[in-house]
């Protein structure tokens, strides 16, 4: 039982992983482009490109050339789609844990009833 848990926490880090390094390469993309097509700094692009893929968007900054507003369409959909997922996944990784320790708690306690009964 417990070499599956080391195993499946395994899996879940090296996926937390993958999608970290994802998010990375989405941001760096991002980056990259806004600063060429746009004119933005580096550090402005980088504003821009986590304020969109998050989905916060103050409005400071937007695309003025229409490749970037056809860009940023895409992005949208695909930076989001990549943050929702990793979101999912480490919503998913708390909630079967919480599951598991409700299951190991049930356990005890029946176990607890057992032993008490036998003792009186």
């Amino acid at each position: 039982m417990r070499e599956l848990n080391e195993e499946e926490h395994k899996k879940y880090h090296i996926k937390l992983l993958y999608i970290t390094l994802v998010i990375i390469i989405v941001l760096f993309i991002g980056t990259i482009f806004y600063h060429y097509i746009e004119g933005w700094s580096y550090l402005d692009s980088l504003y821009f490109s986590a304020a969109t893929i998050t989905t916060v968007g103050y409005g400071d900054f937007t695309p003025r050339t229409d490749l970037g507003k056809l860009f940023t369409i895409f992005y949208i959909f695909i930076g989001v789609g990549i943050a929702l997922y990793g979101l999912s996944v480490i919503v998913s990784h708390f909630v079967e844990t919480k599951e598991r320790f409700n299951v190991v708690r049930r356990i005890f306690r029946k176990r607890e009833k057992v032993t008490s009964s036998l003792k009186s």
